[in-house]
């Protein structure tokens, strides 16, 4: 008997994939379906849809899932069925299918639902197919889908049907034209400057598409409509033209009235493709075309009869093609948006026994009669391969299906099967399989059967997988093939089935490196070659047969995973590599070996770091560091790493059992605290691990974990032999891990080969693991904070977690407490903030954990200090008394705080202090001042609790006496008192309105050495930064020597002091003006013919001044015309108040020097009567720097009052000493 006998292959269904447009009218399809689990979903949804009350998401479905999960061919079965109803051939079988899986009532559902096109009854749809893309537009292609629809349904007349659309409207325009103008008729459109005209010749061919509703003959229309009529371009909607939405609304509802649909339903396969293509074509409006479909499903989908159904097909949901695209948030929006609009996408998978398509190798082969009998009768090879496959994790998740897989792929061993699915590098998993029935049927139907039994030698096992597919392999990975050629042609054998097992094992390898999750270990090829499980009577040859070729070098085994892989190249010996690296690091310790290399450390001990407990009572998580520790480094090594840890560990690395009994002592001496030590009791140098017959220490192994590691990394190296040197690795690094178990694992706290100890105890600490231990630690972490407080946010309740120390949402919640009773819109439980805002879940999570909001008679407000209880009330008290305690020397550094509340006994975390802080002073914030920053307080309070800040806060009061000499000094400057100002704020004034008199008066007055020295005190003082008022307060009361007259002993001498001192700053102003009124006086000419003459002899003179004082006396006629400021702005080209002092000495210098000069000089001698030639003047250009000099030396003379004669002899003498 041969296979044929039994089982015959499906002729229908050779098709490797279903495309849908093919599909609908290929009822073989449906008769062939197997429905999964996800597909009755789907029928259940649809037997729901189709009903009058159901809502428009109903209407709208998306079905997704990965190539292979059959979607297309739901998607073929769903248009057969609302298209011709549940009653047909196919659907008879299909029927039938859901009966067997249990679902009677959903097959009832839908032959009630739809039925057949015959009954009267029957409300069919209008089937409307779409592929991909390859449109204009998403409406675009729905318009087009749909009249090639109607067009198809010879019985519907589509006038009555479809309204008058935009392509009707343009085809009577356009018809309309070329009656009027026949030069339009059979144009060649080429002689038109036309965007994509080159799809059409000329205007006919051009009309005829645009009948036949091609969107882009739309558009060329459009364009060449505008071309002829001179820029005028035609309204469609002012023609009447309906868009595709009215199209199918009004389609819809004529197909109800008229001819009895239920309505239209559109299938659109691939329609991920038209999304893709939508969002990547930058010359579409993806936004708009996304807002337009949503409102076609909200608009179509709605009505009761004469609805829309609309399927979309995608490989993946809808928001994942705005990821897959890089599209911009806009449109993933919408993607989001449009996605809602549609009801819960459907999934479409396969379960445990489905989901590597074995429902679909079923599907291609039917069981003859005499098979059905053979089937029905006992089968103990069958029972015997099934528990082989049962040992394996290919079939793992199969559990109860597996017998129905066995049924499903036969003839096929399982294992081939699943060779099948794996060969995704060269096609996809069910239609490699579908492509091995239809190419190899008829190979496979001529085996024999072994006496009328099933599940024997005429299986097709996985090796004849090379077989059928080696030219593609071959191709696939052409090394891995020329080693397994190599590795074949050095078989041999007693026997040719001898030879044929060997090589048989060989190709099982070579596909195990190909396939994904075929991994060829003894397990495998038991099951693959004697369908048994290993070391069994059955299977014994395998043994020796793998250890014939081990011996040969063709094949070694992974000592990690025990699975068979290739050997490499002849006469390498992965060993002696490993050899040659270990003496670079023989020679070191296993302590220098670990802090040396780091990744190493990492990779074998995880654990070290820094490690959370899990949240305390109150939500607070605190954490712990695990560091090694060399016994003589303990006094360095043994220092707790700031405040957020509230534990160390240690791993102790002690070398031999005496230096572990000396650490022991040690630590039983130290103070008691948080400090744990994981001690190997022995030693580490007393454990080995023993591998191939060689027996390695510990610090062996670090040397060729590192020495291996330098030949991996080495290009050198082949591919076979890395692949030896990696499982090398990997079992090294295994038995490093176990030794670590023994030293600070479970198995030597179980073994008692290690101990943990406390510091300060001799206790030993008893746990089993590491899980244990936490128990432990988390217990007396706990313990040094009694006075810890509730926190419950998220990434604010860590200790060690400092992302939101300093964050800028941090500052708005602060700013809001803060401003809480200034602002209505803060008086909320929240602040203001949504319950939906990172700012609300933090605030409820610190704040409202607290509860700290209290609702009174008026709204919400914040508690007092007084209305709060237990250790919350302690911290707000102990932060409000820190800040504004009195009589503080210095200014306060708020980071103390800081570090007090993150210690024991509080354990508060550092990000949440200053919420808790704007709570306890938010009633006098206005008391405390920042100092040297001028950010806003909120700004300020947030930040100074970040580590290493230096931010100081200083409580913002004053003394009686500083209060009185305020008041005194802002009574002097004439400042009134507000009602409404508090002693405080008017003090302030005083103080900043003494700042601007000073500021405002003139730099030359202010840098005056004619001031008194108290007030040039004043000034250095206001000009130093960062004072404050009462710094300046104390100063007054100093420099003024008023203290024993303050407060109110004596208030007249006070003011007079402080008046004393603005009129040093008037006195000083008056007498330079006075200093230059009375030059200016004296300089001026007594009458006008003076006045002339001087003014004629200054510009004679020619110099810069001479010319200023020239105009200041030709514009005015008496010396009280003109003011003294007006003076020396004219000659010195300066406003008075930058002048110095010795600016003014230079100016009343100058006026009488020159007015000296010009009443000295000689009236020029009268000319000859006899004409002489006229010579031009020579050109004198002033010379600034000299004539400063001239003027500085005219001021020396001028302040040092030496009579004439003595000047005179001074400058003689100076001239003869340039002279000589």
């Amino acid at each position: 008997m041969n296979l044929h006998d039994v089982i015959q292959i499906n002729p229908e269904q050779t098709s490797a994939a279903i495309v849908l447009e093919q599909g609908i009218s290929n009822n073989a399809l449906v008769a062939h379906y197997t429905p999964t689990q996800a597909a009755i979903q789907v029928f259940k949804h649809l037997a729901e849809a189709v009903l009058p009350s159901a809502k428009f998401e109903q209407r709208a479905l998306n079905l997704y899932g990965s190539y292979g999960s059959g979607k297309s061919h739901l998607a073929v079965v769903l248009a057969q069925l609302l298209r011709d109803g549940a009653s047909t051939k196919g659907f008879s079988k299909l029927i039938e299918r859901l009966c067997l899986a249990g679902e009677n009532q959903l097959a009832d559902k839908l032959k009630e639902a739809f039925l057949p096109k015959t009954d009267k009854e029957a409300k069919p749809y209008l089937l409307v197919s779409l592929y991909a893309s390859g449109t204009t537009s998403l409406g675009a292609k729905l318009m087009e889908g749909l009249f090639d629809a109607l067009q198809r349904e010879s019985e519907l007349d589509i006038k009555a049907i479809l309204p008058s659309t935009e392509y009707e409207v343009c085809v009577k325009r356009f018809e309309k034209m070329i009656d009027d103008n026949e030069a339009f008729s059979d144009a060649d459109l080429s002689q038109w400057t036309l965007k994509r005209s080159h799809h059409y010749i000329s205007t006919e061919d051009l009309l005829f598409n645009l009948k036949g509703h091609q969107p882009l003959a739309l558009e060329v229309f459009l364009d060449w409509h505008e071309a002829v009529c001179f820029g005028q371009a035609f309204d469609i909607s002012q023609a009447g033209g309906k868009n595709y939405i009215d199209a199918y609304l009004e389609a819809g509802k004529n197909l109800a009235e008229k001819y009895n649909y239920g309505g239209i339903v559109v299938l659109w396969d691939e329609f991920g493709n038209a999304l893709e293509d939508l969002i990547g074509n930058t010359a579409r409006n993806a936004g708009q075309e996304i807002m337009s479909l949503q409102q076609f499903i909200e608009t179509v989908c709605e009505p009761d009869t004469g609805h829309t159904l609309f399927f979309g097909v995608t490989h993946v949901s809808f928001q994942e093609y705005g990821d897959r695209t890089h599209a911009s948030e806009v449109i993933k929006e919408s993607l989001e948006k449009i996605s809602g609009r549609f009801n819960k996408a459907f999934k479409i998978e396969l379960n445990a026994a489905e989901s590597d398509g074995y429902h679909l190798l079923g599907m291609q082969k039917t069981w003859s009669e005499q098979g059905k009998q053979l089937l029905s009768q006992d089968q103990p090879a069958k029972l015997k391969l099934l528990e082989a496959c049962k040992s394996l994790p290919l079939f793992q998740s199969l559990n109860e299906h597996l017998e129905q897989v066995f049924e499903d792929v036969y003839p096929l061993h399982p294992v081939m099967a699943v060779g099948l699915f794996n060969l995704s590098k060269l096609a996809q998993a069910n239609r490699t399989a579908l492509t091995f029935f239809r190419d190899n049927a008829g190979e496979i139907l001529n085996a024999e059967l072994n006496d009328h039994h099933l599940w024997q030698k005429e299986l097709v096992r996985l090796p004849q997988l090379l077989h059928y597919y080696a030219d593609n392999l071959k191709k696939e990975s052409p090394s891995d093939w020329r080693r397994y050629e190599q590795a074949i042609s050095n078989v041999n054998g007693d026997s040719a089935e001898e030879i044929k097992i060997r090589k048989d094992i060989l190709s099982v390898l070579l596909l195990a490196q190909l396939l994904e999750n075929v991994k060829a270990s003894d397990e495998l090829l038991a099951c693959v070659l004697y369908d048994d499980e290993p070391n069994t009577a059955h299977s014994e040859a395998l043994n020796q047969h793998s250890a014939y070729l081990k011996d040969a070098g063709l094949i070694w085994k992974n000592p990690v995973t025990h699975f068979w892989l290739f050997a490499g190249e002849s006469g390498v010996d992965s060993e002696s590599l490993i050899e040659k690296e270990i003496d670079s690091f023989s020679e070191h310790s296993y302590q220098y070996l670990l802090e040396t290399y780091p990744d190493m450390q990492e990779d074998i001990l995880p654990i070290l770091g820094e490690h959370d407990l899990e949240p305390s009572a109150c939500g607070i998580i605190r954490s712990y560091a695990v560091n090694l520790l060399t016994p003589s480094l303990l006094s360095e090594q043994l220092k707790t790493k700031g405040l957020s840890l509230s534990a160390q560990v240690f791993l102790v690395l002690a070398d031999t059992q005496q230096e572990a009994n000396t650490l022991k002592t040690q630590i039983q001496e130290m103070p008691s605290a948080n400090h744990f030590f994981w001690i190997p009791v022995l030693g580490i140098q007393s454990e080995t691990t023993i591998e191939n017959d060689i027996s390695f220490k510990f610090n062996d192994l670090l040397c060729r974990y590192l020495a291996i590691n330098v030949q991996l990394k080495s290009s050198a190296s082949s591919e076979n032999v890395k692949k030896q040197l990696e499982a090398k690795w990997e079992s090294n690094r295994q038995a490093i891990k176990q030794l670590l178990q023994k030293f600070y694992g479970r198995s030597g706290l179980n073994s008692a080969k290690c101990q943990i100890y406390q510091a300060g105890s001799s206790e030993l600490l008893s746990c089993e693991s590491w899980h244990g231990f936490k128990e432990l630690l988390a217990v007396d972490v706990a313990a040094p904070y009694p006075q810890e407080i509730t926190i419950r946010a998220m990434n604010m309740n860590g200790l060690r977690n400092e992302k939101y120390t300093g964050y800028k949402k941090i500052i708005n919640i602060v700013e809001r407490i803060l401003k809480f009773d200034e602002n209505p819109s803060y008086q909320k439980d929240l602040l203001g903030f949504t319950d939906t805002s990172e700012e609300g879940s933090l605030i409820d999570g610190v704040l409202g954990a607290n509860q700290l909001f209290i609702k009174r008679s008026g709204g919400w407000d914040i508690k007092l200090i007084t209305e709060t209880e237990g250790h919350l009330k302690t911290v707000l008290k102990l932060l409000h008394d820190s800040l504004l305690r009195k009589n503080r020397k210095d200014a306060y550094v708020v980071s103390e705080l800081r570090k007090k509340l993150m210690a024991a006994p509080y354990g508060i975390p550092a990000c949440t202090l200053p919420i808790f802080t704007a709570i306890a002073i938010r009633q006098e914030v206005k008391r405390l001042r920042w100092v040297g920053s001028d950010n806003s307080f909120s700004k300020n309070l947030t930040l100074a609790f970040k580590e290493g800040s230096k931010l100081k806060i200083r409580l913002f009061e004053f003394g009686e006496k500083q209060f009185a000499m305020l008041f005194l000094m802002g009574k002097s400057l004439g400042i009134e008192k507000d009602e409404a100002l508090t002693n405080e704020e008017y003090a302030t004034d005083c103080a900043a309105k003494l700042r601007k008199f000073v500021n405002t008066k003139p730099e030359g007055v202010k840098a005056s050495n004619q001031l008194d020295f108290k007030t040039q005190k004043l000034v250095d003082f206001l000009n130093t930064v960062g004072k404050s008022a009462q710094e300046l307060a104390d100063f007054l009361i100093d420099i003024l020597d008023v203290k024993k007259d303050l407060p109110s002993h004596d208030d007249s001498k006070v003011i007079a002091a402080v008046q004393a001192l603005f009129n040093d700053f008037l006195k000083v102003e008056d007498a330079k003006l006075h200093e230059i009124k009375l030059c200016w006086d004296d300089a001026f000419p007594v009458n006008k013919d003076e006045k002339q003459t001087i003014v004629t002899r200054l510009k004679q003179i020619g110099t810069g001044q001479a010319q200023q004082l020239a105009d200041l006396l030709v514009e005015t006629n008496d010396a009280e015309d003109i003011e003294p400021k007006t003076v020396i702005e004219k000659m010195l080209s300066r406003s008075f108040d930058e002048c110095s002092d010795s600016d003014i000495g230079r100016c009343t210098g100058a006026i009488e020097q020159l007015i000296e000069q010009a009443v000295l000089t000689p009236e020029p001698i009268a000319p000859p009567i006899t004409p002489l030639p006229i010579i031009p003047p020579p050109i004198i250009t002033p010379n600034p720097e000299l004539e400063g000099i001239v003027n500085e030396i005219r001021y020396i003379f001028s302040a040092s009052k030496l009579p004439k004669e003595k000047i005179i002899n001074v400058l003689n003498q100076v001239l003869q000493h340039y002279r000589d």
